[in-house]
């Protein structure tokens, strides 16, 4: 009679508001409750047009290709930055800390040279970028190493799997 009662106690029937997932906010969203989380205009279909508008994007991207247009670029940014103070003492050699900017406005710089650029700065990089002058050479090197091989640095780091190449003799399962 004990066993019984364990064993029951573990076994109750879910009750129908368990069963709802509580997704209430999807609507307002504008997101599909019914399926998943991805809006409704990213779907398999659309998928494809929403990479070529990202890929369009990219090359559109600012093209600097000057060393003088890479210093404009930057002086400029950090100039116009809504945080920087000391605006006119701005130069290349200048540490950001000496202009009111902190890490996290550093990142935001970042950001805006990702944006603008087409780049993908790595995170382990972020550090590295203290001065205007550290992000001049950064653009300067990217646009060097693009001319030289005709594509970003980031292009193709992704290795690609062939099980045919990788194993070969193995057995195929019908997949």
């Amino acid at each position: 009679n004990m066993l019984s009662r364990i064993f029951t106690r573990g076994v109750r029937p879910v009750s129908r508001l368990a069963a709802i997932p509580a997704r209430s906010f999807q609507g307002h969203l504008g997101l599909d409750s019914t399926k998943n989380l991805l809006p409704v205009e990213f779907q398999k279909e659309n998928q494809v047009a929403f990479w070529k508008d990202i890929e369009a994007k990219n090359k559109n991207a600012l093209v600097l290709k000057s060393n003088d247009d890479i210093q404009d670029y930057v002086l400029s940014m950090v100039k116009n930055y809504f945080r920087t103070t000391k605006k006119a003492s701005v130069s290349l050699d200048s540490p950001f800390a000496d202009h009111g900017l902190d890490s996290l406005d550093v990142i935001e710089l970042v950001i805006q040279v990702e944006d603008e650029l087409g780049y993908l700065i790595d995170a382990e990089k972020l550090e590295l970028f203290s001065k205007p002058k550290h992000f001049v050479n950064y653009i300067a090197q990217m646009e060097a190493y693009k001319e030289e091989h005709g594509r970003d640095p980031t292009d193709s780091i992704h290795a690609s799997f062939d099980k045919e190449t990788l194993f070969p003799g193995l057995p195929s399962l019908g997949h």
